[in-house]
């Protein structure tokens, strides 16, 4: 989200420097890439984009990667279930085989005797015994009708689970190789500039966080890195400390997309894993997290409660008060404390 926070791009230059550059990616990053000496702002709002682009891609990564699991677990009830069918189809063709045998020796022997008996009671007797054996087989055979049309529905149905996660799996794929694309052209734009250039680079990155920082009334001490001992953060309650505690421990830990721990995580990865810690099963999926809890407005934001950003919750933070989130913000960059940006804050959850 690049309203959500600001690139460290000469991190992001360390991380991405040595990486494979695909064949023709500079071409992705515009205008730029044909400009032999492209100017830092150039740089900065490219690979800004880029990163937006790379993680934008990556929570439809992450959803669709929770929705092949769904599918799985689906898949393979699905599969328990049709074995279980195709075992009720032979019981009743059995049981109906059986009963054709019966009525068979019924209506040659006993039916015979009974009729050749000089009681009249007898004859009746033949009569039901028909009956009966009439009635059984139509049931039988309407048994026989019923769970072969379950099997042939559940067969259907295991087919068209079959069709989804092979699309799912293709979708993945796809994915990966987009995220990676746009990774490496940043890489590709990030490794024109010289030495000279990467320090301003850096120097208006820290600047700019420095800035919205000091903005919030928040020292920045010498180092940069601000860590939750100094925010003093004030849990409004025992689950959501133990859920900014986890999120706490895991400040510097490698962005990574699609990460959920223990050393690398992506946005959605970590409140995933930083709630899961207080006992709240999370999808890993910003969409889905966006969905959980109860909806609240920034004013009644409260230290743990989920912050996203982008209408199609491409970001999201968890808010630690006082106008600060912690965030994993994207490739080059680590878990760290940020402004919330809370201007560009589409929806807030409370948990």
């Amino acid at each position: 989200m690049r309203d959500g926070r600001r690139p460290r791009l000469a991190v992001l230059a360390m991380a991405l420097t040595g990486a494979a550059v695909a064949s023709g990616m500079i071409g992705l990053a515009g205008s730029a890439a044909a400009d032999p000496t492209p100017s830092i702002s150039q740089v900065q709002k490219q690979v800004a984009e880029l990163q937006h682009q790379a993680e934008v891609a990556t929570e439809t990564y992450n959803g669709t990667r929770v929705r092949l699991s769904s599918a799985n677990v689906m898949a393979q009830a699905t599969a328990t279930r049709l074995q279980q069918q195709a075992h009720n189809v032979q019981v009743a063709r059995l049981a109906l085989g059986k009963l054709a045998v019966e009525t068979y020796k019924a209506g040659t022997l006993q039916t015979l005797s009974l009729l050749l008996d000089d009681n009249a009671g007898a004859a009746l007797a033949a009569d039901e015994l028909r009956t009966s054996l009439t009635d059984r087989q139509a049931q039988g055979v309407a048994r026989l009708a019923a769970e072969q049309t379950q099997l042939t529905h559940d067969q259907a149905v295991a087919a068209a689970q079959q069709q989804e996660l092979t699309a799912a799996a293709s979708q993945l794929s796809a994915l990966k190789t987009q995220i990676n694309a746009k990774l490496a052209a940043a890489q590709a734009l990030l490794s024109r500039l010289d030495g000279t250039q990467r320090a301003a680079l850096l120097r208006v990155s820290q600047s700019l966080d420095r800035q919205a920082l000091t903005a919030l009334g928040v020292q920045v001490p010498a180092s940069g890195g601000l860590t939750c001992a100094q925010v003093g953060i004030e849990a409004p309650n025992a689950r959501a400390q133990t859920a900014i505690h986890f999120a706490c421990a895991q400040l510097g830990k490698r962005y990574v997309w699609g990460g959920d721990g223990p050393d690398v995580f992506d946005c959605s990865g970590l409140t995933m894993r930083a709630w899961g810690a207080a006992g709240v099963s999370l999808p890993h999926f910003a969409a889905d997290q966006a969905q959980q809890g109860t909806r609240v407005s920034i004013e009644a934001l409260q230290p743990g409660d989920l912050i996203f950003f982008e209408g199609s919750f491409s970001h999201e933070g968890m808010y630690i008060g006082k106008g600060l989130m912690i965030h994993a913000p994207h490739t080059g960059d680590v878990v760290r404390i940020a402004p919330a940006r809370l201007s560009a804050v589409t929806a807030a959850v409370h948990l």
